[in-house]
């Protein structure tokens, strides 16, 4: 068995990305305990919580990683077929 390869790090994003997401409001906390859990890949925050709107919040370079969870939790959560990721272009 081969070791893994480990590259060196760069230095680390100056702004997050936030993917925004709208799903039934009986998942919200299930989402957020998921998202939690796996290392705290991604944080998430409520806003409009009559629609349910989330941003998910989390380091561009872990992008994959998060569109690969939330695509594995969709039909669970009734999530949408597309997501969009939008990089931020400030701090917040």
């Amino acid at each position: 068995d081969a070791l893994p390869i480990f590259r060196p790090l760069g230095p680390p994003p100056v702004f997050s990305a936030r993917l925004y997401v709208e799903l039934p409001a009986r998942h919200v906390a299930s989402l957020k305990f998921l998202l939690e859990g796996y290392d705290n890949l991604a944080y998430l925050s409520v806003l409009n919580r009559r629609r349910s709107t989330l941003q998910v919040v989390f380091s561009p370079d872990q992008e994959a990683e998060v569109v690969r969870l939330l695509d594995g939790l969709r039909e669970r959560l009734a999530l949408p077929h597309r997501l969009a990721v939008v990089v931020a272009t400030s701090a917040r």
